[in-house]
Parts: structure tokens; sequence; C-alpha cells
């Protein structure tokens, strides 16, 4: 059951760095910085194990809405959406930290 929900969580993250007209209406929610910001992050979270890294965030903060299949099943409902976006970033800023003390880069701030 673990490495299905891993897989998962890695396909979702896949899924929502595709979707640019998520993206880009996160951008107008978080701002561009933050956008920015948090595709420095994937590039250095998806250097490395994606779904061990989501699996700390989760626990090390209890957040189990921070999942990307989580915030995947929150985008296509316009209610849900900016939650969603930043709900995106703020994963992605846990998920830097995570992989840089694991070994890898710092997160971009």
């Amino acid at each position: 059951v673990e490495s299905t929900v891993k897989e998962s969580d890695v396909s979702a993250l896949s899924k929502l760095m595709a979707d640019m007209s998520f993206q880009e209406r996160c951008s107008k929610t978080c701002g561009a910085e933050k956008m920015d910001q948090f595709r420095a992050n994937h590039r250095k979270v998806e250097s490395g194990d994606v779904g061990r890294v989501v699996e700390a965030v989760v626990n090390l903060y209890g957040a189990p809405h921070l999942r990307p299949s989580t915030i995947l099943e929150k985008v296509a409902d316009e209610n849900a959406a900016t939650g969603a976006c930043w709900s995106l970033v703020t994963f992605m800023q846990y998920a830097a930290a995570r992989s840089a003390a694991e070994g890898g880069v710092a997160p971009a701030s």
C-alpha cells in the first residue's frame, strides 16, 4: 500500500507540474515571485526520491492536505483551487527543505 501511495503522489505531482492553466491560476493567487520559487524548489525536489520526500513532509508536519494527490483532487474545484495553490507552494517549499536536509540543495526562499 505504501508504494502505491508514493506512486500516486509522484504521478499527481507530475500532473500538477504539467498543468499550465493551474500554474497560471496559482501565479495570480500566490504571486509570480512565489511561483518562481516554487519552480526552483521543484527542480531541487525532482532530482531525488520524490515519493520519500512527500512522505517525509506529510509525516513531519502532520499535513496530509499537502500530499500532491490530495492537492490534485482540489484543482478541478474552482472553490478549492485557491487553497490548492497555496498547499502546492507550501508543500514544495517544505519538500525542497527536506531534500536539502537529506543532502540535496537548499530551497529557494
